[in-house]
């Protein structure tokens, strides 16, 4: 890709309904082009939800931001300073990227000798690409396109793939880099993959060369759930036919009903913008659901196993609240961590160690009151690790407590996206690596969830 074209700065004025007061001609320019006009609502949907995200929070806002105008993908910085009136918006090191630039960069590296390639931008979606003969006659490139890559891709060994993203700060290309990798809605045979990153890195093409080819013939979704299943511990019905059949069309529900919710292909009736959020929303729901029941089945077998190893609970509880930030700061809630400084080491699995703390800090978020704190802190009693989750909700009662890590159990909460699973897979994971879960509280006193696991000897 050639060098991005930098701009200067770009000011603009909302008011509380989000619509252009005033604008500088640059930014009147990307208004006119995306359908819209002074006095109309701003068309960039990126700035309209971080202005929400400002308002409601009554605080400055200073993020990095990417949204398309025409041929034009734009990059920059943009600072939101709500007042009682509406918004000042300063956008400042604009880059503009075009599509001449972007199909110049492909043709150069078509030219690797490979079996097929993706183009995929920054934001993991596919943006389109020629699928390998064999994939080809199974499924289409544009039944895919607007989708994120995982609906297509998986890695071979997959069993802590989205935990080796969360572990650190790692561009997600990085991490599957020259994995052996299958394009598994279609096929079980095996690929290798190399990613050529352009010049700034934020559109990439995956090339794949083929491995081996499957022992039976390739399938499709449907055709995968009439297989009968293998009865043997490290094959499920659920977590490995099933799942997979789902999740597919979910993912592709979600990635549309985004891009037609964020008006990505032009402007829309607010009404309908809105529907679509809904499906997209309802579409994660459901994909939560899915892993949910398959984090079910895994813990439920008799063979569940876990890897043993070094885990940092301070580390965990921080990654914790980094992951959950931006849903405390949209109920304008505070979480406190350990300090930079302090480590507390146990022996358990990181990944299924962070997933007990994400499920926690979660749950404290989403039944907490506003304007309220969370407090993690790490703590060692009797040979035992401890990490503490502290809310300032209403409490939990005696009778809810010994109920509140059964399966299913809802405490009699309803329409509030959650399956009743999450606390009782906690507790078995927890209790699978040698520790368990405590609980502490009284009605309008909050709740102490602890985590406890094995010292590091």
């Amino acid at each position: 890709m050639s060098a991005p074209h930098h701009n200067g700065d770009c000011q603009l004025i909302l008011d509380r309904a989000y619509s252009v007061v005033q604008a500088d001609s640059r930014f009147a320019r990307y208004q006119e082009q995306l359908g819209g006009g002074p006095n109309t609502v701003c068309k960039i949907a990126e700035l309209v939800d971080l202005a929400k995200l400002a308002g409601k929070l009554d605080m400055r806002i200073h993020r990095g931001i990417r949204f398309r105008v025409d041929e034009a993908n734009i990059k920059c910085w943009a600072d939101i300073l709500p007042d009682k009136d509406g918004f000042v918006i300063i956008l400042t090191d604009i880059e503009e990227t075009f599509d001449s630039d972007v199909d110049s960069k492909f043709d150069a590296i078509k030219v690797v000798d490979s079996d097929g390639w993706l183009h995929i931008d920054h934001s993991n979606v596919i943006l389109g690409g020629e699928l390998p003969d064999d994939i080809a006659d199974k499924g289409s490139i544009e039944d895919f396109v607007g989708a994120i890559w995982p609906a297509l891709l998986r890695p071979i060994d997959d069993t802590d793939f989205a935990e080796k993203i969360a572990r650190g700060s790692i561009p997600v290309w990085q991490v599957i880099d020259n994995e052996t990798i299958c394009f598994w809605p279609f096929s079980k045979a095996q690929w290798s993959v190399k990613i050529i990153p352009s010049d700034d890195k934020h559109l990439l093409t995956w090339h794949f060369s083929q491995l081996q080819k499957p022992d039976t013939d390739t399938r499709n979704d449907i055709e995968a759930l009439a297989l009968p299943v293998v009865d043997t511990p490290h094959k499920r019905l659920f977590i490995h036919s099933v799942a997979p059949a789902l999740r597919v069309p979910v993912v592709r529900i979600m990635a549309n009903a985004r891009t037609i919710s964020e008006e990505k292909n032009g402007p829309l009736r607010n009404q309908y913008a809105g529907y679509a959020e809904d499906i997209a929303q309802a579409a994660e729901h459901l994909l939560a659901l899915i892993d949910d029941a398959s984090d079910l089945e895994a813990v439920d077998g008799d063979d569940f196993h876990y890897v043993s190893e070094d885990v940092d609970l301070c580390d965990v509880a921080k990654r914790a609240a980094g992951l959950l930030r931006v849903k405390a700061q949209s109920r304008a809630i505070s979480i406190t961590t350990p300090s930079p400084d302090d480590h507390l080491f146990c022996r358990a699995e990181f990944r299924r160690t962070l997933q007990i703390v994400l499920n926690l800090l979660s749950n404290a978020i989403r039944y907490g009151p506003e304007n309220a704190e969370i407090s993690i802190h790490v703590e060692q009693i009797n040979g035992m690790a401890r990490l503490v989750v502290s809310d300032m909700g209403k409490g939990i009662s005696r009778e809810e407590q010994a109920v509140i890590f059964d399966k299913f159990e809802r405490l009699g909460r309803s329409g509030d996206g959650g399956s009743g699973l999450g606390l009782y897979i906690s507790r078995r994971l927890a209790r699978a690596m040698g520790g368990d879960i405590l609980i502490e509280s009284a009605p309008e006193k909050g709740a102490r969830f602890t985590l406890e696991l094995p010292m590091k000897e």
